[in-house]
């Protein structure tokens, strides 16, 4: 697709986002390059710490990260894809770097459920443009634990923190509100977003748009593939929480403030007209 074609599709992508801090993107991926993923993180799911660092999930619902450093599928569509383009036009990011990646996987009939969060506290950076984008490998819908969003909530700065309905430090961290409680305010004045996903499709979502998934009710099992990536106006905020570590990367090493511009986070795409002017 030339890039103007791809500017022209991504259009409501680019409304819909700012609005409402999600977008649910179609059609956009490879089938055949979505299908070697989808062989692919089957073998990562029987084997996870053969492939990449195993997540803070295991068992019924899994999850693994740092795929892409190894070559193979998951590295190929990081950067042979036009996901980094696609992510940097929808968000307005003339240069798109990857931070980390996931494959979270719920095997059918997993009863864990992902408590409404937002990923943006959990991360030393800070910045508007680190977004997540959310491939389904496998169809994803509301009876296998599809993601879930609240729309537009992104911009308040509630949403600002790392913050699963729990106990947190300080009495200056507030809670996320409870979305499940049809009483709640916030409930009523942000609407719930979800799509049914088929394989290719995908979310993608500001850091800020609180999200959660539901047990895994069907015989099926549901799988994405999920990249974190940076763009032009984020900076290193080493005093936020560095929930997430990127392995081997020397933290000591960078200053509040500054961009992230270090090789352990390679460009995944630049917009050659913007770089050219």
């Amino acid at each position: 697709m030339t890039t103007r074609r791809l500017e022209d599709a991504l259009a409501a992508n680019r409304r819909e986002y700012a609005q409402h801090g999600v977008t649910c993107l179609r059609g956009l991926f490879d089938a055949a390059r979505v299908a070697s993923l989808a062989a692919a993180s089957r073998d990562v799911i029987e084997r996870p710490l053969e492939h990449g660092n195993a997540g803070y999930m295991q068992g019924p619902m899994t999850a693994v990260n740092f795929l892409y450093r190894r070559p193979g599928p998951f590295r190929d569509f990081v950067f042979g894809s036009p996901a980094g383009e696609i992510i940097g036009r929808v968000i307005g990011s003339g240069t798109i770097r990857m931070y980390h990646d996931y494959l979270f996987s719920k095997q059918p009939c997993c009863e864990k459920v992902v408590p409404w969060h937002t990923d943006g506290g959990g991360y030393a950076l800070q910045g508007e443009m680190m977004p997540n984008l959310w491939v389904a490998l496998t169809p994803a819908n509301a009876a296998n634990g599809r993601l879930e969003f609240i729309g537009g909530f992104h911009r308040g700065p509630v949403a600002r923190r790392w913050s699963e309905r729990r106990e947190v430090e300080g009495p200056s961290e507030p809670l996320l509100p409870d979305f499940e409680d049809p009483a709640e305010p916030a409930t009523r004045r942000y609407p719930r977003l979800a799509w049914d996903l088929a394989p290719g499709d995908a979310v993608l979502f500001h850091p800020y748009t609180p999200h959660h998934s539901k047990a895994n009710r069907s015989p099926t099992t549901r799988t994405g593939y999920a990249l974190r990536v940076v763009g032009d106006d984020v900076r290193w905020c080493l005093a936020k929480s560095q929930w997430l570590r990127v392995p081997g990367f020397r933290y000591e090493s960078v200053a509040d403030g500054t961009p992230v511009t270090q090789d352990d986070f390679p460009v995944m795409w630049r917009d050659a007209a913007a770089a050219a002017a």
